[in-house]
């Protein structure tokens, strides 16, 4: 009954159907997949012990799709509770092990989630440890992710990190040419004394293969630039600010 609810969407009586269970009499098997569901319907009202019915369910059933979804969950609780050193080890962990996944994809939405709202507070070289087990490609798309994001927010520490791993990986590529890394890195590097060269290399940038989101943003970039290096209009009047 609690998983028909769970599959229906209705998770407050799949939380009743659950409450009186108790996995431990249920053989491994399925205990796994109980304890999975139980966190999944527990998330949103319950975080912590969410965690550790996830906790159960990766014990229960290791190396296998219970496993990778238990600890993709649980990284977004991590995420979403601010706790960066449980988020990191958990991210960490699953790099390693679970990249191969066809979930994966929604591994890295919460790894970006998380870095970019916890970065102040995480080391950067367990950022740099965690990406190293991607390919060339996997970190490099991560990279640009959460360079594009710190651009939007106007987090300047998190937009230089991003967007210079970007381009170390990028220029360790043949062609080394990627724009998004080039937008990125030009929005990162805009100060007063280099406004001049930022511009010039913002109008070098192939429009066309850009996203229509980073057009907008080169073209946000590319407005910010030159007001920096305008010549100031004065109002002529003496003694005028």
């Amino acid at each position: 009954r609690g998983v028909k609810h769970y599959i229906a969407g209705n998770l407050p009586a799949a939380r009743e159907a659950f409450t009186d269970l108790d996995l431990d009499k249920w053989s491994p098997a399925v205990a796994a997949f109980g304890a999975l569901v139980k966190g999944s319907v527990l998330s949103g009202s319950e975080p912590e012990r969410a965690v550790d019915y996830f906790d159960q369910a990766r014990l229960l059933s290791p190396g296998t799709l219970i496993e990778e979804a238990a600890l993709r969950r649980a990284i977004s609780l991590h995420a979403a509770a601010g706790d960066h050193d449980r988020f990191m080890r958990a991210a960490s962990q699953y790099a390693r092990r679970f990249l191969r996944s066809p979930y994966a994809s929604q591994y890295a939405q919460a790894l970006v989630t998380g870095i970019t709202g916890m970065f102040d507070h995480i080391d950067r070289r367990r950022i740099e440890d965690t990406l190293s087990w991607m390919t060339r490609e996997q970190a490099q798309t991560i990279y640009l992710r959460l360079a594009r994001q710190a651009a939007i927010d106007g987090h300047d520490s998190m937009l230089e990190f991003a967007s210079a791993k970007a381009r170390q990986i990028s220029g360790a590529e043949e062609d080394g040419n990627d724009v998004r890394s080039l937008l990125y890195s030009s929005i990162a590097s805009v100060t007063s004394d280099n406004a001049d060269s930022v511009v010039y290399q913002l109008r070098q940038i192939d429009r066309n293969r850009l996203s229509a989101g980073d057009r907008v943003l080169l073209e946000a970039a590319e407005a910010i630039a030159a007001e920096v290096v305008a010549r100031p209009q004065g109002t002529g009047q003496a003694g005028s600010i």
